[in-house]
């Protein structure tokens, strides 16, 4: 069986690394998976990718829809056939589906990783007719709709979706097994430049409107100024990166909080460097990065917009958005010392079904029955035609 994915970007990432295990656990078993790539590559990433076998095609544009549209078609044509195509393009998932119908792919799947709708109230975005447009076209061109959870399946399935058999929700499981492994704190400290006293507040995320990383400087140069020890540390790259940056240099946290950008040792510094995850996004579909945290012991800080799905393990404090600093602040000081021990951590998490092994079984299945339909749904057409 050949599966072609479809993504907007390969970078270091939540989906992208959920998306590499799947790669790796499915090829064991025989399945061949390549990607077709509309936005930015990292070529470390993409090295992990082809590490495996993947072919990674360069597919652009994601702000050109039919240019992307025709680019896909052509890999489509030039290096399948392919039985399933799986759009990761969210809103682009219809251009995605309109190629792959075009070209004679037997299946498609769309898949939502991010609540949308949740994202554009809170920028004042109108939803305007052809997002709408977008969503149902994808509805009627899938044989299959996958939501990493319920606020993300709402965007694009439309009302009812839960009832409906062609749409289910898929969680992006987690590497569990990368956090057996003990790390090393005291020189993971050392190696960045921070304090071995330090109480280590840790976020990872893109930088985005939607994380909300602008409060998480207001609350650092709150709690910087009370408590001596305390240290923030942000891990993720994007396009405010810079901006926030100055703006915490203005703000005179440069000795008290720390920019890491993309990183590959993720389980590392929860493990090793975090001693609270904080996490104040506007929305969220389901954030990989809570369950990562969580597969550390690391308590959690986290605003009310996120999904009570994603929520495992009980050292957990939601607030909401218009909360002040000083609120903020005190639930730092209450989640301090809650970390829980790795084994306890990992063992909930799996059996909450968080475990990439289970995603990727759960995968591999909607795979097999979805072409298996689609060969059936093949024969009825041929036998019509001949009728």
């Amino acid at each position: 069986m050949r599966i072609l994915h479809i993504a907007a970007e390969l970078v270091f990432g939540g989906v992208e690394n959920w998306l590499l295990s799947i790669v790796r656990l499915l090829t064991v078993e025989g399945l061949r998976m390549d990607l077709a790539v509309t936005g930015g590559i990292d070529p470390r990433v993409q090295a992990k990718f082809e590490a495996f076998g993947a072919r990674v095609f360069v597919c652009e544009s994601t702000y050109e829809p039919l240019r992307m549209a025709q680019n896909l078609r052509r890999i489509l044509r030039e290096h399948g056939p392919y039985d399933i195509l799986h759009c990761h393009m969210h809103r682009g998932n219809a251009q995605a589906a309109a190629a792959g119908r075009l070209a004679g792919v037997p299946a498609i799947i769309v898949h939502s990783h991010v609540d949308s709708v949740t994202e554009d109230a809170l920028r004042g975005w109108e939803i305007k007719p052809k997002v709408r447009l977008a969503a149902a076209l994808q509805r009627v061109l899938a044989d299959q709709g996958l939501a990493c959870g319920i606020a993300a399946g709402n965007c694009l399935f439309g009302k009812g979706w839960r009832n409906r058999k062609r749409w289910s929700v898929h969680y992006c499981g987690i590497d569990l097994a990368r956090f057996q492994r003990p790390a090393d704190g005291p020189e993971i400290r050392r190696r960045l430049g921070v304090p071995q006293n330090a109480f280590v507040i840790g976020h990872i995320g893109r930088s985005d409107p939607v994380k909300n990383q602008g409060f998480i400087l207001d609350l650092a140069a709150h709690y910087t100024a009370h408590r001596a020890e305390a240290y923030f540390v942000l891990v993720g790259d994007g396009a405010l990166l810079p901006a926030l940056s100055e703006r915490a240099r203005q703000m005179g946290l440069s000795g008290r909080l720390q920019f890491l950008g993309a990183r590959d040792d993720v389980p590392e510094l929860l493990l090793g460097l975090f001693d609270v995850f904080l996490l104040p996004s506007l929305a969220e579909g389901l954030p990989i990065s809570l369950l990562e945290a969580q597969a550390a012991g690391l308590p959690a800080l986290i605003s009310d917009r996120i999904t009570s799905e994603a929520r495992v393990l009980p050292a957990i404090e939601a607030l909401g958005i218009g909360q002040p600093v000083e609120d903020w602040a005190a639930a730092l000081d209450r989640l301090r010392g809650r970390r829980i021990d790795t084994d306890t951590a990992l063992r909930q998490l799996g059996e909450a079904g968080f475990g990439v092994e289970e995603s990727a079984q759960r995968l591999g299945l909607h795979y097999r029955d979805l072409l298996r339909a689609s060969h059936r749904t093949g024969r009825i057409e041929a036998d019509q035609q001949a009728q």
